[in-house]
């Protein structure tokens, strides 16, 4: 059997084998080998790192970023249902996201302003044959408003009140243009617009006779709309589609780190108080240096963000080598590095970021951020100057009660900065929770 994955490049991160994984830390003088056969099947459908129910932006995705299909949109996490136009949760009583593509006659599109159509009563043919009821995603559309249902009128209003709204995902596909009002979808595919909130909903007659529920959706999102600006910042952010090679690269990138860190776990010897007798002074010397340097950035990466989260990692020279390896051209080339969104999405999916400790506490127990479903590390955490992986400070603390002061990867005795990643997950609006 061949590799399953082999991340190119100078700085790897880590290697894939029929029977094993290699770890290789940024500096590449650091390597781990764990035995066991990476499982692709279990996370085939695990191409997310965001939770399944996330009210508002999606932390990594820019306004304007467009996808080919709704498959991709689902894969992504931006709008999970595949068929439907609404996406909510009857749990939570909630919309999430929904999709302007052309389906409903009744549909009004003025750009900053939707009305849109519920769902249902259609037949599998897509016409109308019954009247539309405020159940299911139509009432989770209409408690999104700030304001109360007026049973009498059949009618809900939020007025001067409609910001107080629950923020809902707004996606335009290219059948939008058939929109009363104007064309403000993308030429091909699905485009992701902002955030809109439910400011009015009544019942209505549909121009087939049958009775339909329309909701006034207004636009609430400080990045500037697609259709109205060639701002250069909006084609940094989403240059192009999201096509079915990026899909593919994407997707093989997520599922192979997620059979990675299903198999990484602490050092055999890190619960003994063993302490790594390979790890020498000039060693040491030499890690210590790579810290007295600034970080360069290559001239010929594919891509490099802007702006306020370029600061925080140019101002991160703790972290300095993982971000060098990061912006080495054949490492992004080989896990699908183009834009902004797969910028992030790598980041935060770098095992060094990852709070080892914690991956391998109880689900219950762990630290986690509210939007993600891996165990991203704590914003205030220790850093190894030989493997360079972080860990949460609290966790960290806890073993030095039990008078354990080595790496729990590499076994590097007493070797950690204190760091701070707040700037760098501020930047990428990545939420913390205090500990």
């Amino acid at each position: 059997m061949s590799e399953i994955s082999i991340i190119q490049g100078p700085q790897a991160g880590f290697k894939v084998k029929t029977d094993s994984i290699q770890l290789i830390s940024s500096s590449g003088r650091y390597t781990r080998t764990i035995r066991g056969i990476p499982e692709r099947k279990p996370f085939m459908d695990k191409t997310t790192i965001f939770k399944k129910f996330i009210i508002g932006s999606i932390p990594t995705v820019p306004t304007g970023f467009t996808t080919l299909t709704k498959k991709q949109l689902a894969s992504i996490g931006i709008h999970r249902a595949i068929q439907a136009g609404i996406d909510g949760s009857a749990q939570l009583e909630k919309v999430f996201s929904i999709v302007m593509s052309g389906e409903y006659a009744e549909n009004e599109d003025r750009g900053d302003i939707i009305v849109y159509t519920g769902a249902g009563g259609h037949d599998k043919t897509g016409q109308q044959t019954s009247d539309q009821q405020l159940t299911g995603r139509n009432l989770q559309l209409a408690k999104c408003c700030a304001g109360t249902y007026n049973r009498a009128e059949k009618t809900g209003n939020a007025g001067d009140n409609w910001k107080k709204g629950s923020p809902i995902r707004v996606v335009r596909g290219s059948g939008s243009s058939r929109q009363a009002g104007g064309s403000y979808g993308p030429g091909e595919g699905y485009r992701y617009d902002g955030i809109y909130k439910v400011a009015q909903y009544w019942e209505s007659v549909g121009i087939t006779g049958y009775k339909i529920w329309r909701f006034i959706l207004q636009r609430d999102d400080e990045s500037p709309a697609p259709w109205t600006t060639e701002d250069k910042a909006m084609r940094y952010a989403a240059p192009r589609v999201f096509r079915d090679v990026d899909f593919s690269k994407r997707n093989d990138y997520m599922i192979t780190f997620q059979s990675v860190l299903a198999l990484w776990r602490i050092h055999p010897g890190y619960w003994d108080g063993i302490v790594a007798q390979d790890y020498r002074n000039s060693d040491k010397n030499r890690d210590i240096g790579d810290f007295n340097e600034e970080l360069e950035i290559p001239q010929n990466t594919i891509f490099k963000p802007r702006g306020e989260l370029l600061d925080a990692i140019y101002e991160d020279i703790t972290n300095k080598r993982i971000w060098q390896r990061l912006f080495d051209r054949t490492y992004q080339q080989s896990v699908g590095i183009r834009d902004l969104m797969s910028f992030c999405e790598v980041v935060l999916t770098q095992l060094e970021f990852i709070c080892l400790l914690c991956h391998a506490s109880p689900a219950a127990t762990r630290y986690s951020t509210p939007s993600l479903e891996i165990p991203l590390v704590h914003a205030e955490s220790y850093h190894c100057i030989r493997c360079d992986c972080n860990f949460c400070k609290t966790c960290i603390n806890k073993s030095k009660t039990r008078s354990i002061h080595t790496c729990p990867n590499c076994l590097a005795p007493k070797l950690f900065q204190k760091n701070t990643l707040k700037a760098v997950f501020n930047a990428m609006h990545i939420e913390q929770r205090a500990r």
